[in-house]
């Protein structure tokens, strides 16, 4: 078995208070890049020093996800139906409360909830907002504060969204060409990258796109964006990885098959272990948009286990929708088998410059993958259970990127039922 330790987050976190108010801080790369060996992921023996760790990390997951589960249960149904707006994990831009300004986990694993300053001008408002979303979490949480609300930070995402959607990234009269453009809780802002930072070439955006405040600026200039589409011996799949299994529905039928990247396979393409025929591309793809992702059906005298190979343990039917800036992940696919980092971002777009396909809020994280392993399985593991994350779709800007698996099995209209249920 191959284990990999995970890079912790060092950020300093200082409780709020109305007389010393505490800001989001920005860990320097040289931290963020440093393994700690206190947790190990996907093994059934836990180190003794960890068991406080694996604790928090569990807390911390299920009060990310109930602070999420509370915002999208308060949206209006027109709110979720809307497919042409920026969302994050299906909230966009208003569906947040104006006290929250972002989340993340700090070095212990505990999650650090940002208050919007805007929204605190007393100490019954600061007590009410920690109330609303302490209830909602059901945990215990830290708190600092941060300028920008959330929705400031959405409503920025939206506009550049917007701008791609329109078609105006081809605008000749743009000085700028944007690289990416990610949500950054730790800093309270949203990250825009560009291949040139002069000062005609951020106003030429400010014109064109957006002139929102929470908008940070830097440079890229690399090139290293691939989809990992090398052909490797001894893979899982002749193209790629396989990602996990799931099930869709053909009227009283509920066909068994596995997820993996859309790059991969076109529709109708064979997949191969092997020489072996095993899977068919369908048409339930996406490439571009929120996914790289296509759902391919099994032949028949063949099935998809939970084993997860390389490294061991077993994946659970189930999705870890709402991962936290700073959450531990390992993506596991046939060249790299087994690789461990953190979620650097959980809302990332970019345009994917060799065939100018637009991807908007994937998962963005900081472990190693190479050739070979796109469509591998990315995990979300506490307390010994491993959680279907995503799909790995590539590099992109020095971060490793993933579908979301539940913007995957929603658009997609998969399941996980095997029509036992039915």
């Amino acid at each position: 078995m191959k284990n990999r330790f995970l890079s912790l987050l060092i950020t300093l976190i200082m409780v709020f208070s109305l007389s010393s108010p505490a800001f989001a801080q920005e860990p320097s790369q040289e931290l963020l890049n440093r393994n700690d060996t206190r947790l190990v992921l996907n093994t059934s023996s836990v180190p003794e020093d960890s068991l406080t760790l694996q604790r928090n990390l569990e807390n911390t997951e299920q009060a990310f996800s109930s602070l999420f589960q509370s915002f999208y249960s308060e949206l209006s149904d027109t709110d979720r139906s809307t497919d042409d707006v920026y969302t994050v994990s299906g909230i966009p831009a208003g569906g947040f409360p104006d006290s929250y300004a972002g989340a993340y986990v700090n070095q212990d694993l505990n999650l650090v909830v940002l208050l919007s300053e805007n929204s605190i001008n007393s100490q019954n408002s600061l007590v009410e907002s920690q109330r609303a979303l302490s209830s909602a979490a059901d945990s215990s949480l830290i708190y600092t504060t941060a300028k920008f609300s959330y929705n400031d930070l959405v409503s920025a995402m939206n506009d550049i969204h917007q701008y791609h959607l329109t078609g105006n990234v081809t605008d000749s009269n743009a000085l700028f060409s944007i690289k990416y453009f990610a949500i950054d809780d730790y800093n309270n802002c949203v990250t825009v990258a560009l291949d040139d930072t002069s000062a005609s070439s951020i106003e030429s955006f400010k014109d064109l796109v957006s002139d929102s405040p929470v908008i940070r600026f830097i440079c890229d200039t690399s090139t290293d964006t691939t989809e990992d589409l090398s052909l490797r011996p001894g893979g899982a799949i002749d193209m790629g990885s396989v990602a996990f299994r799931i099930y869709k529905q053909q009227g009283t039928n509920f066909i068994q098959g596995f997820l993996t990247a859309a790059h991969c396979y076109d529709v109708g393409d064979t997949v191969y272990v092997g020489s072996t025929a095993v899977a068919d591309a369908s048409s339930s793809r996406q490439y571009g948009g929120n996914m790289d992702a296509v759902f391919c059906p099994i032949r028949s005298g063949h099935s998809v286990g939970t084993s997860i190979a390389y490294i061991g343990g077993t994946l659970r039917n189930a999705i870890d929708a709402n991962l936290a800036q700073g959450h531990p992940v390992t993506m596991v696919g046939q060249t790299t088998q087994g690789e461990t980092g953190t979620v650097q971002s959980i809302s990332y777009s970019y345009t994917y410059s060799p065939n100018n396909t637009y991807f908007y809020d994937l998962g963005a994280a900081n472990y190693s993958r190479d050739s070979g392993d796109s469509g591998g399985i990315v995990i979300s593991t506490r307390t010994g259970s491993n959680y279907i994350a995503g799909v790995h779709r590539g590099a992109a800007n020095s971060y490793s990127l993933f579908s979301k698996a539940i913007n995957i099995t929603t658009g997609l209209n998969l399941t996980f039922n095997d029509g036992s249920d039915y």
